[in-house]
Parts: structure tokens; C-alpha cells; sequence
């Protein structure tokens, strides 16, 4: 609206006070009120996002109990793949 109203008074159709007030329209307002409390809100969710502490702290026995299975089978495989070997070959 304000776009609007910038572009009819800059074509000289019409002066700053000869425009429409737009204040009297309560539809309107309540539309811009709830859009300003929506930003509102996402502001503070932002800011509560940014606020966030984003550091990861692990405990070693938690992660080493959480990887045991994994790391033997590794070992495991690998323990394989050593006893095919000889001399730098692969035995099939």
C-alpha cells in the first residue's frame, strides 16, 4: 500500500493529504498486528537458537562401551585378511 501510495503521489496525481487513511480499516490492522507478533515470535526463537550451546561432550567409557562391537569386528576381519596373505599376495 505504502508502494502504492509513494507511486500516485510521485506521478503528481495527488498530494500526501489528499491520499486515503487507511488507519480506520481494523481488518487490516489485525492482519499487521498478528504478522508483527509472528515476527516477534521468530525472533525469539532465533535468538534462543543462537544462544544454544552447540559443544559436544563425550564421556570415553560411554563411547568406548557404545564402539566395542564394531572395533572387534574390525580386528576380526582384519585377522582374516592377514592369514590370507603371503608375501604380499592374496591368497584366494
Amino acid at each position: 500500500m505504502l508502494a502504492l501510495a509513494g507511486k500516485t503521489v510521485d506521478r503528481g496525481n495527488k498530494r500526501p493529504g489528499q491520499l486515503p487513511n487507511v488507519g480506520g480499516n481494523s481488518e487490516g490492522n489485525n492482519v499487521l498486528q498478528k504478522l508483527l507478533e509472528a515476527t516477534f515470535e521468530q525472533t525469539k526463537v532465533l535468538l534462543q537458537l543462537l544462544s544454544k550451546d552447540t559443544d559436544i561432550y563425550l564421556d570415553g567409557s560411554s563411547v568406548a562401551k557404545g564402539i566395542h562391537r564394531e572395533v572387534g569386528k574390525y580386528q576380526t576381519q582384519d585377522k582374516r585378511i592377514s592369514k590370507r596373505t603371503i608375501k604380499g599376495k592374496v591368497r584366494r
